[in-house]
């Protein structure tokens, strides 16, 4: 067997091998005098078939079977030769090339994983958030706790719907002589001003109106909309007013302390505090999380395996594709970025060569501290997993049970936590005092997500006041 190193780019190595026709003929005679000791065939004793009838019945299973015996004998060979740890699985050309009687030629080529040098955790600098619960914290939260459980009581005939009123309609949506099932219905109740069910264009027009009045609507759908049928169409709503009624003022006192499960108001601000606490410390975890993987991602620079980069590229890719499907589907796509499909592509490509370098420097420092995700720790990941489906847990259970090499998706988070956790005992800390409005500052472009929705209240704010506003002089243009 002669192997042959082709070239070397990255990670990616290139082999020919070529094997000698006699090596091939000695191991397929080989492979068919051992079949011929076990073939039982009418008319002959056991081990007692010619030869000639042997070859003729089994020649191309044992070739088969050979050829590749000989193409994992040769891959191991070079995998133990160049200390190589394969990212994937090799590629081979022209291994259904082989002509009986001649020596048998093919290529592989090999991608391995990148050499990593762990460097000392200390020279990782993070501040460590400290949260101050205050008591102005504690009174925010309770207030807004009391908000959330806004009573209503029904409103006179004579009262003008204003924002903040809760109010029931019966809805029929028709396109040209057709009802539209999918947005009709009887005693749908809206809250003026808080877009809860989707119909926002509806919603705007109630201000004004009383119980009994019919309130009607055109709304065009957009050209792109997911239900083809509607896509580009207008229809009409017809909103009949059934029900008025208007918010009463929460107290916070006693008897709201007890609604709320608690024995008096001290009591209620306690658990409130506790809350609080618990849910910046969950939050200063994410952050420190955020800095230690930024902080590796800057310090480790390797070569990476770019079949590993591209298929962490797809799934990211593929999942934000279904993403704004399902969007379109529900009527809550919002086209906010305007930029060509290859930018984003190159965008998102950069994220996927962020996960992978980050995934290989977590298993590398996992292996050299021992660091490993526990049964139990995996056992409670799948009940997890099962929980997020209502009346399929025992099949995603068995799932797992059947296919154990899944595991490893559900359990990777848990293994990022723990070398998080680790090297956070290693890494240089700064105590940082915050208080919760310093912490979600602090958060906002660091947590994908946070803060978005006040950043969107504030666009349909800023939209709102750009309708409404009145067109400025000339001068005062020129000056903004």
């Amino acid at each position: 067997m002669n192997i042959e190193e082709k070239k070397s780019t990255g990670l990616t190595k290139d082999f020919n091998v070529t094997i000698p026709s006699k090596t091939i003929a000695e191991k397929i005679s080989a492979w068919l005098a051992e079949k011929a000791k076990h073939i039982r065939l009418d008319g002959f004793r056991p081990g007692k078939v010619p030869f000639n009838i042997v070859e003729q019945r089994y020649s191309l299973q044992a070739e088969q079977d050979v050829l590749e015996d000989l193409i994992k004998e040769a891959t191991q060979k070079i995998v133990k030769d160049h200390g190589l740890r394969l990212a994937v699985q090799p590629s081979y050309e022209n291994v259904n090339q082989y002509a009986v009687g001649k020596d048998f030629s093919f290529s592989v080529s090999m991608e391995s994983f990148p050499e990593i040098k762990l460097k000392d955790f200390k020279d990782i600098k993070i501040d460590n958030l400290v949260v101050e619960i205050g008591e102005k914290e504690v009174e925010d939260a309770l207030k807004s706790l009391s908000d959330r459980h806004t009573k209503f009581k029904t409103a006179a005939d004579s009262h003008k719907i204003k924002e903040g009123d809760q109010v029931k309609i019966d809805l029929v949506c028709t396109e040209g002589k057709k009802q539209i099932k999918s947005f009709s219905g009887k005693g749908i109740t809206i809250v003026v001003g808080k877009n809860e069910v989707g119909l926002n264009f509806v919603e705007e027009k109630l201000s004004g109106h009383k119980k009994g009045e019919t309130v009607t609507v055109d709304h065009t759908f957009e050209a792109d909309y997911a239900d083809k049928t509607l896509a580009g169409k207008t229809a009409k709503f017809e909103a009949k007013i059934i029900e008025v009624s208007e918010p009463q003022k929460t107290e916070i006192n006693e008897a709201f302390a007890k609604e709320m499960g608690c024995e008096d108001l001290k009591d209620l601000r306690a658990k409130i505090k506790e809350s609080l606490q618990k849910d910046s410390l969950n939050l200063t975890r994410l952050y420190h999380k955020r800095h230690v993987l930024d902080a590796m991602a800057e310090v480790y620079k390797f070569d990476l395996p770019n079949s590993m980069v591209k298929r962490e590229f797809d799934n990211i890719w593929n999942r934000l594709q279904d993403e704004i499907t399902q969007a379109k589907a529900d009527g809550s796509f919002e086209e906010d970025d305007d930029r060509p499909e290859a930018e984003l592509k190159k965008e998102y490509e950069s994220i996927a060569s962020r996960r992978v370098r980050l995934g290989l420097v977590i298993a590398e420092v996992a292996k050299a501290h021992t660091i490993r995700v526990t049964p139990e720790m995996a056992r409670n990941a799948i009940f997890r997993e099962a929980m997020r489906y209502p009346g399929q847990e025992k099949d995603v259970i068995k799932f797992y049970r059947d296919n154990p090499q899944m595991i490893e998706q559900i359990t990777s988070p848990i293994l990022e936590d723990l070398v998080v956790d680790f090297i956070l005992t290693k890494a240089t800390l700064k105590e940082t005092k915050v208080t919760t409005k310093q912490l979600a500052e602090k958060l906002k472009g660091v947590l994908p997500g946070y803060g978005e929705e006040e950043q969107t209240e504030k666009k349909k704010s800023s939209k709102a006041e750009t309708k409404t506003a009145k067109p400025k002089k000339k001068s005062e243009s020129e000056a903004a």
